[in-house]
């Protein structure tokens, strides 16, 4: 039989932190002044860092059902369909904003963290591989564009017929399929007559991001470059996968065995587009039967800040960088609403925002700083007046064991 220890019978020597009132008085202290003066210090930088918030939907409530027409689209001959709304929303800079300027979209009571919307795409794909039908099916219902349609037609893409089941969308699933697609067009007012263009949001390249060149001579402006992840535009999205030339098929198509590719334009790709079709959807790089809802670019930076799921169902996504100040006065943004938040009773916003050094305006860790160094300080002077009401149990047991060796 092994000999009992200390350690087996549980009497090693341990310390016990019994702490008295005053010892717990002065914790809290330190404990509020520490957490107050970090209040203090983020109060200070979210002055620096301006902000201006403005909600726009409820000017024209422009829906899929309800809008002006400000957009028209060539279905057919016979057929222009129309949708959006060109939305003109005034707004004043009431102090000075030191370039650069964040020019961000917000979205409200969207579930981008739903389960089935972050996994609604393809990372193989996107990434510029060759993929299967079954790293597909995550993509689903928004990975063909023959699924969820009552009837599939023929069509025609240079000299031969193809059919929907011949097709797959490229990029697949839900991300790409409900990116935000409003446009920002900002003017500073000069004159009652004269409004001075600061940002055309949509005059950049889908493929490279960089300036048309219908606004390179511009000048300052705003960028759409660098917006994204560097992670995501080095490592994560591609130019899609365009299999070979396949000869039994001929020379229009490219051929993904055994599906073709459903994709924006190849102009937007930087590919010759030699053969022509007659589906309109097809050739305009469409969604099948949605008329300008135009299929994103794989490299478009816009794709990559809306694929980063948000946390929360209101949010805001960085959209374009203005390399210019903002002088105090009066300002207007022309918006082109396309994207309908009426099913989801949303709310749409944009945000001008400058950044401190902690980035942007943080209100939220602000008021969480100085809470818990107020909840401190009251706690403090709780335990002060406790302590001043009650003796410690140490003077208790003290004062306790006098007394016995009064009676001996």
């Amino acid at each position: 039989m092994a000999p009992l220890t200390l350690f087996k019978q549980q009497r090693l020597p341990a310390w016990q932190p019994l702490f008295s009132l005053n010892y717990i008085v002065v914790s809290f202290v330190l404990l509020g002044a520490v957490f107050g003066l970090i209040g203090i210090v983020l109060s200070s930088a979210n002055v620096n860092a301006k902000e201006i918030v403005v909600r726009y939907d409820q000017i024209n409530r422009c829906t899929l059902s309800s809008h002006s027409g400000a957009f028209a689209y060539r279905v057919s001959d016979e057929h222009m369909y129309r949708t959006g709304c060109l939305t003109e929303v005034p707004f004043e800079v009431t102090s000075y904003m030191k370039a650069p300027v964040y020019l961000y979209y917000g979205l409200s009571n969207f579930y981008q963290n739903h389960r089935r919307f972050v996994n609604s795409k393809s990372d193989k794909q996107l990434a510029g591989h060759e993929v299967s039908k079954r790293s597909l099916e995550v993509g689903s219902p928004l990975a063909y564009p023959w699924e969820e349609r009552s009837t599939v037609e023929e069509f025609r893409v240079g000299s031969y017929n193809y059919s929907l089941f011949d097709f797959v969308y490229s990029p697949a699933g839900l991300i790409p399929w409900s990116m935000f697609n409003d446009t920002f067009l900002l003017y500073r007012v000069a004159s009652d007559t004269e409004r001075q263009l600061l940002c055309n949001s949509s005059a950049f390249s889908r493929l490279t991001n960089k300036p048309l060149e219908a606004v390179a001579a511009f000048g300052k402006g705003c960028i759409k470059k660098g917006i994204a992840w560097s992670s995501d535009v080095k490592e994560k999205y591609k130019p899609i996968y365009f299999p070979p030339y396949q000869t039994h098929h001929g020379p229009p198509l490219r051929d993904r065995a055994p599906y073709f590719v459903w994709s924006a334009s190849p102009s937007a790709y930087g590919q010759n587009a030699s053969a022509t079709s007659d589906n309109v959807y097809f050739e305009n790089g469409w969604y099948n039967e949605e008329p300008g809802h135009a299929i994103p670019v794989s490299t478009d930076e816009d794709l990559m800040v809306w694929a980063r799921a948000a946390s929360m169902p209101k949010f805001r996504k960085l959209h374009r960088i203005l390399n210019q100040d903002l002088s105090p006065g009066k300002y207007i943004m022309v918006v082109g609403e396309h994207y309908d938040v009426s099913s989801f009773n949303g709310e749409k916003f944009f945000v001008l925002s400058t950044l401190s050094w902690i980035g942007g305006s943080s209100l939220c860790l602000q008021k969480m700083y100085l809470y818990i160094a107020a909840a401190s300080l009251i706690s403090a002077v709780v335990f002060f007046f406790l302590s001043k009401q009650y003796k410690s149990r140490a003077v208790q047991a003290v004062e306790a064991s006098f007394k016995q060796l009064k009676y001996f």
